[in-house]
């Protein structure tokens, strides 16, 4: 399989990235910085540094399009809404394009912050309502808006909140074991109940896993389907399962922070037609993928 990544120099991308190598694949990356850390991988891969805003032509001929490209930080799209708006919108539309022009299949990944659920489960292709959270969320909404209203064999795949390697130090399960590390204690947010929050955390390798599975099956053209957890697994859990792994005592500091900013519910009136979501389980418990990554982490920092 030969296939095209956007967004490659990102989290969900450098994993996909390194899946794909592993078993074989041609790989063409899309990164927008110049020192990303694929460039390393070369010429094992082709990596191209472009903005995707602008429109791209490249000859070689792909299989797939994985489409991970947006504008993905929340609090830079809640300094500047209109301006992440139009970055997603004009980054999925080249990529359709560019599909289009090669006659491949897209694989696009969403967030399930787009809160899209089926208006009636009784038909095969009910029309499904977006309530997107804040203005990253619109974005990725806008952008299955627009791949449903393509031309192009484009499939969905909803992602729930991520944790794995490889993961920007400023998210919470990264930051909880560096707390960790250094004996300080796990900050965990309260909702507005003053309870501990949680979400439906999921493995970014078993992400990668579904995405190239559904890659390889031609059957699953323009599906939605949706990986993860159905139900919400409380941080509070999360930074002891975290603490059990690395044989400490966890210390848990509860912060009254509320809902995070630029994460607030927006109702948006969009219908759809699209085909019922597809739950794909996690096959592995989330106390195991915990345990591995924590170990990771660890041995990331004993050798660096």
């Amino acid at each position: 399989m030969r296939a095209f990544v956007t967004g490659a120099g990102g989290f969900v991308g450098r994993n996909l990235v390194h899946r794909l190598l592993e078993e074989g694949d041609d790989v063409i990356a899309v990164v927008r910085d110049v020192n990303s850390p694929l460039y390393k991988l070369a010429p094992q891969i082709q990596v191209i540094c472009h903005d995707l805003r602008n429109r791209f032509r490249i000859a070689a001929p792909v299989d797939v399009v994985f489409s991970l490209a947006a504008s993905a930080d929340p609090r830079r799209a809640l300094e500047n809404p209109s301006e992440a708006l139009a970055n997603s919108v004009s980054v999925m539309a080249n990529t359709l394009a560019y599909a289009e022009s090669v006659g491949a299949r897209v694989i696009h990944v969403s967030t399930n912050e787009v809160g899209a659920f089926e208006v009636d489960d009784e038909i095969d292709n009910g029309p499904v309502a977006f309530c997107p959270r804040g203005p990253y969320a619109v974005g990725k909404t806008c952008q299955e808006v627009i791949c449903r209203e393509s031309s192009v064999d484009v499939t969905t795949v909803v992602a729930q909140s991520l944790f794995g390697e490889h993961q920007q130090f400023d998210k919470f399960i990264p930051t909880a074991l560096r707390s960790l590390a250094f004996g300080d204690p796990v900050r965990v947010q309260c909702n507005r109940y003053g309870n501990p929050s949680g979400r439906p955390w999921f493995y970014v390798g078993d992400l990668v896993d579904a995405l190239v599975s559904i890659a390889r099956r031609t059957s699953y053209s323009r599906r939605r389907f949706c990986v993860g957890a159905e139900a919400s697994i409380s941080n509070l859990f999360v930074a002891r399962v975290l603490a059990e792994a690395l044989e400490q005592d966890p210390v848990v500091a509860l912060t009254d922070i509320g809902d995070r900013a630029g994460h607030e519910l927006i109702s948006i009136p969009i219908r759809c037609d699209v085909p019922h979501n597809i739950w794909m389980p996690p096959m592995v418990s989330v106390e195991e993928r915990l345990s591995h990554v924590a170990h990771w982490y660890k041995g990331s920092w004993q050798t660096a």
